[in-house]
């Protein structure tokens, strides 16, 4: 449990949130719709 706390679900959350704030950034909030592929390929699929 303490590996998946440390491996994808907190590289998600870091990449998610810069994505965010990228995206609040330019003010082009259609792009928010990209965060479901940035949750698929951070949590669908096992990376090393």
């Amino acid at each position: 449990m303490v590996n998946l706390l440390q491996g994808k679900y907190i590289k998600f959350a870091i990449v998610a949130i810069i994505y965010i704030l990228v995206v609040v950034w330019i003010g082009n909030y259609w792009l928010l719709l990209g965060l479901g592929i940035i949750y698929d390929l951070y949590m669908q699929y096992d990376r090393p």
